[in-house]
């Protein structure tokens, strides 16, 4: 019994791991994973999060969307449109962003956030690092398991 619980748990571990450093670098056209990098959008949304965003949506008011400011991705919420700019702003922050967009500036809508998951990869130097020792402790508690029953 502990022999095929162990099989099972190594063989999720390698599943989730691969699946997830695969899945953050596969190009798509259709969707995109943002890792949140600031505490602007707190306290639905904070840093470490993973945002799942839905790009080319029909943006609407109070929707929290995803746009290039300068360098940075940012991850913001549609305030109102005023002369044809939309404006956003950080739910933390006081007042509305600076910067004015053009709908086709906006390149996506965030549809989900899966809390925590995001701080994996926050530091991008750790992402393969995280990545192995994480996979290495739960492979390593499965052959603890696989050897016991043996």
């Amino acid at each position: 019994m502990f022999k095929v619980a162990g099989l099972i748990l190594v063989w999720l571990a390698v599943s989730l791991s691969l699946g997830l450093v695969v899945v953050s670098f596969i190009p798509n056209k259709s969707w995109r994973l943002v890792v949140v990098a600031s505490g602007s959008m707190e306290p639905q949304i904070k840093v470490g999060d993973l945002a799942v965003v839905i790009k080319n949506q029909s943006p609407q008011p109070g929707d929290i969307v995803l746009f290039k400011h300068k360098s940075q991705l940012v991850l913001h919420r549609l305030v109102r449109q005023e002369a044809g700019y939309w404006l956003t702003k950080g739910d933390a922050n006081l007042g509305v962003d600076k910067t004015k967009l053009k709908t086709g500036q906006i390149i996506g809508k965030t549809v989900f956030i899966i809390p925590a998951v995001g701080l994996i990869f926050y530091h991008k130097g750790l992402l393969f690092m995280s990545t192995y020792i994480v996979f290495g402790l739960v492979l390593a508690a499965g052959l603890g398991l696989v050897h016991e029953e043996a």
